[in-house]
């Protein structure tokens, strides 16, 4: 009976953590809660990397409307990476409509910061 009583506990704890914010996935514990915490605080590489996480389904499910919600936070404080993934999934139609001219809006902003990427992709314009 104790076998069992300690299978009961176990899962209670797993439950509270997931409702806790804590995800689980195979042979690794992603504490969520902080990176969600800073990224609800208005931390532009913690919204990026949200939004990343959610792109890729990294230690979160995979969803494309919160990967760009994430990503559009981090690229209004004027995170020049976001910029860049944000045109992306306009382009391609992650989570929002496909929409050439925002994916244009998105990059540009992102060369004018100086981005590598996008300045590469406006031939030195930026």
């Amino acid at each position: 009976m104790s076998g069992m009583r300690n299978v009961c506990i176990g899962r209670g704890v797993i439950i509270g953590l997931v409702l806790c914010g804590v995800v689980l996935f195979p042979g690794r514990l992603h504490a969520a809660g902080t990176l969600l915490e800073r990224a609800e605080r208005g931390d532009p590489k913690a919204q990026f990397r949200m939004g990343m996480d959610y792109l890729n389904g990294r230690d979160v499910p995979r969803d494309s409307k919160k990967a760009v919600y994430w990503l559009r936070k981090s690229a209004l404080r004027g995170n020049s990476w976001a910029q860049v993934w944000l045109g992306l999934a306009y382009r391609n139609g992650w989570g929002v409509p496909k929409d050439e001219t925002k994916a244009m809006k998105w990059w540009r902003k992102a060369a004018e910061a100086g981005n590598p990427w996008a300045r590469d992709r406006f031939n030195g314009e930026y």
